[in-house]
C-alpha cells in the first residue's frame, strides 16, 4: 500500500515538473525564439569577426618589421586571406589553418610574388585596403583584352573533350566545373563589355581551380587517368595564357616548379612540360583516342554470334 502511494506521489510530482516546463517553455513565444536567435547569431558572428580583426591587426604589425620579399607575400597573403574570409558569403569558425590554406591559394591565384614592396605594404594598410587589393588584383590579372569570343570557343572545345570526373579526385571535379562555366558562356556575351566582370570572375575561378589540382601533383603521375586529368588542367592554363596576358607570368612559374619537381627542366626530357604542347586541339585529339580504345576493348570483348546452319 505504501509503495502504491509512493509511486503515486512520484506521478504526480512528475506531472507537476512536466506542467511546470511547459509553463515556463510559453513564457518565451516563437517571435522572441526568433529574436534570441538572431542575437545569437549576430553575437557569434561579431565574435568571429573580433578574432579575424585581432589576427590583422598583429600582421599589421609584423608589416612595419623589416624581412625578406618572401615573407612580406606570405603575410600579405595571410593578412589578405583572413580579411576576405572575414567577410565571405560562407561564414566559417576563425581558423589558422583555413587563413593558412586560403593564404596558399591567393598567392598562386592573384600571383602575389611579382609584386613590388612598395605594393605589398600599401596593401597592408588597412582591412579595405586589404580586400580591395584582392578584387582589384583579379581585376587586372584575369581580363581579356580580346579575342573574347576566340577564348570561349577554345574553353568549348576543351570542356567537351575533358576526362569525366570521378570521385576519387574532388580537385579535378571542381576544375572541370569551372572551366564548364566558363564554356556556358554565350559568344554574344562574351565580347559585351557589361560581361566583363562575369568573364574575369569565371577566368580567375578557373585559374585557381587548377592551381587547386596541380598543388600535390607535380610528379610524374602513373595512371592513365590521373595523366589524362594532369594533361587537361595543362591544356586549360594554355588556353589561358593564349588570351589573357595577366596569367602568363604566373603560369610560367607553375610550369617552372612542374619541371622542376619532375627534374625535367630540360627541354628534352620526355617528362618536360611545354604549355605550347597543350590546348583545346590536344584535348580533342587525346578523347578521340580514348574513345578509339574503349571502341575496340569493346569489340574485343563482344562474344561472337553462334553461326547459323
Amino acid at each position: 500500500m505504501k509503495e502504491n502511494e509512493n509511486e503515486a506521489k512520484m506521478d504526480g510530482a512528475a506531472a507537476f515538473y512536466a506542467e511546470k516546463q511547459k509553463i515556463l517553455a510559453d513564457l518565451i513565444n516563437e517571435e522572441e525564439k526568433e529574436i534570441l536567435r538572431r542575437n545569437l547569431e549576430q553575437a557569434e558572428k561579431e565574435a568571429r569577426e573580433a578574432k579575424y580583426i585581432a589576427y590583422i591587426a598583429l600582421c599589421m604589425e609584423e608589416n612595419q618589421k623589416p624581412m625578406s620579399h618572401e615573407s612580406r607575400v606570405e603575410l600579405v597573403s595571410k593578412s589578405m586571406a583572413a580579411a576576405i574570409l572575414m567577410v565571405s558569403a560562407i561564414e566559417v569558425a576563425f581558423s589558422t589553418h583555413m587563413i593558412d590554406k586560403t593564404a596558399e591559394k591567393l598567392r598562386n591565384s592573384l600571383d602575389l610574388s611579382s609584386c613590388t614592396e612598395e605594393e605589398l605594404k600599401k596593401m597592408m594598410e588597412s582591412n579595405q585596403s586589404l580586400q580591395e587589393s584582392a578584387a582589384k588584383r583579379v581585376m587586372d590579372m584575369y581580363k581579356t583584352p580580346e579575342k573574347q569570343a576566340d577564348y570561349i570557343r577554345d574553353i568549348r572545345k576543351l570542356y567537351k573533350n575533358m576526362m569525366e570526373a570521378d570521385d576519387h579526385s574532388p580537385e579535378f571535379k571542381a576544375m572541370k566545373n569551372s572551366v564548364g562555366r566558363l564554356a556556358s558562356t554565350k559568344l554574344t556575351d562574351a565580347a559585351n563589355p557589361d560581361y566583363a566582370d562575369r568573364l574575369i570572375r569565371d577566368s580567375f575561378n578557373m585559374i585557381r581551380g587548377i592551381n587547386n589540382f596541380v598543388q600535390g601533383r607535380k610528379r610524374v603521375l602513373y595512371s592513365n587517368a590521373g595523366k589524362e586529368q594532369f594533361d587537361n588542367a595543362m591544356d586549360a592554363l594554355s588556353i589561358a595564357t593564349g588570351y589573357i596576358p595577366g596569367v602568363r607570368a604566373a603560369a610560367g612559374r607553375l610550369v617552372k616548379s612542374i619541371n622542376h619537381a619532375r627534374g625535367a627542366e630540360n627541354p628534352m626530357h620526355k617528362d618536360h612540360v611545354n604549355l605550347n604542347k597543350f590546348g583545346a586541339e590536344r584535348a580533342f585529339k587525346a578523347n578521340q583516342k580514348r574513345m578509339s580504345m574503349q571502341k575496340n576493348k569493346v569489340l574485343e570483348h563482344k562474344p561472337e554470334l553462334p553461326t547459323m546452319r
